[in-house]
């Protein structure tokens, strides 16, 4: 008998895990109705009372990126390839891994330096970030980069800009750690010149105020007001 029931097709919203799990539960529909899927059985393998045709939908609905996946990433036996149950949990566990990577990775790319935090702060944030990424042979180079990028520090950036990629003499390529201990160096010799700037300040203001032309006050001797000391100044004085 022909179904009139609508052929799923893969949709894509740009959300691969969310698509391929709408998928699979418009397949189980599709299949339920055309009496291909039977849930009152107990286990998931015998639930599919037509797993070929079920296979052979689930085919036809992917699409292309999708369906190289089902063909060759999946890692599953030529007999599981055939087991709908099996292709969907490797389907789901496939881009679920997928998925959870590029979000890590897009975290990653965005994490900026924030207000008053340390150098050493900062370079946890990098790594710990980075260990869920499996960047794998590139992570030193992207820790790297991704620090220099981030710094609140307009200074700071430029400066470790200007390490560069590689050694000019030796060309081995500039390693986190050592932009790491550059930042370090800085933070701390920027905190002591705010320092020294800040005694400067205070000592130049105590310098000031006690360098100040006394004020003229009324004198007792001769009733005037009159700069101090009173000898040098005071015209009742008595004269040598």
């Amino acid at each position: 008998m022909t179904s009139n029931t609508p052929f799923p097709e893969f949709k894509t919203t740009g959300d691969e895990k969310h698509d391929v799990e709408t998928n699979i539960e418009d397949l189980i529909d599709y299949c339920i109705m055309q009496n291909w899927y039977d849930s009152s059985k107990e286990t998931d393998e015998a639930k599919w009372t037509k797993p070929g045709k079920a296979i052979a939908c689930l085919r036809a609905s992917l699409s292309p990126s999708a369906k190289t996946v089902y063909k060759y990433s999946l890692d599953l036996r030529e007999s599981d390839l055939k087991k709908p149950h099996s292709v969907f949990n490797a389907l789901r566990e496939y881009y679920g891994a997928s998925v959870g990577v590029l979000g890590e990775r897009q975290r990653f790319l965005r994490l900026l330096q924030q207000e008053n935090e340390s150098i050493a702060s900062w370079e946890r944030t990098i790594r710990n970030q980075a260990a869920q990424c499996e960047y794998q042979d590139f992570a030193e180079e992207l820790m790297r980069d991704q620090f220099i990028a981030g710094p609140t520090s307009d200074a700071l950036r430029m400066k470790l800009i200007g390490k560069g990629h590689r050694h000019k003499t030796t060309k081995a390529k500039v390693k986190l750690r050592e932009v790491v201990e550059v930042a370090k160096t800085f933070q701390a010799t920027r905190f002591a010149n705010q320092l020294m700037k800040t005694a400067r300040n205070t000592q130049q203001e105590q310098v000031k105020y006690t360098t100040k032309s006394p004020q003229s006050s009324q004198c007792f001797w001769c009733g005037e007001k009159h700069q101090q000391p009173r000898q040098q100044y005071c015209p009742a004085r008595v004269q040598g």
